[in-house]
């Protein structure tokens, strides 16, 4: 996961983001750049290899943060937000995206994630 060393550095050292962004989808080479700098929002990649150790991944970086997750694999950005709630993001926003209907911007569903509660926010 492109990102998430420069986070668990950036908490080691005190320091706390005020929104974590995970893109499950492939990105533009310059937006992987964005992963090696600590900022107030830190962006992290998932990238295909990634996918199959999701629920073990070590997240305890995110723990206390909002997170941000997009994607347009359903179940993999639910697996994501539910890996990131269980490690202790103190907030999980998943936002899933059809690729292929006419409005890719528009999310095709959203959820809340936060303790043990989990709201679909988008569709009603």
């Amino acid at each position: 996961m492109r990102g998430l060393s420069t986070l668990k550095t950036m908490r080691l050292c005190g320091f706390k983001p005020s929104l974590v962004n995970i893109g499950m989808d492939p990105v533009q080479p310059w937006v992987k750049a964005l992963t090696d700098e600590q900022s107030r929002h830190m962006q992290i990649l998932v990238e295909p290899s990634d996918l199959p150790s999701l629920e073990t991944t070590d997240l305890r970086p995110v723990v206390g943060l909002l997170v941000s997750i997009t994607g347009s694999s359903e179940r993999d950005v639910e697996r994501m937000a539910m890996a990131c709630n269980k490690a202790g993001a103190k907030v999980v926003h998943a936002f899933w995206f059809d690729p292929d209907g006419k409005e890719y911007k528009q999310p095709a569903k959203a959820m809340r994630f936060e303790g043990n509660e989990v709201k679909t926010v988008w569709p009603k």
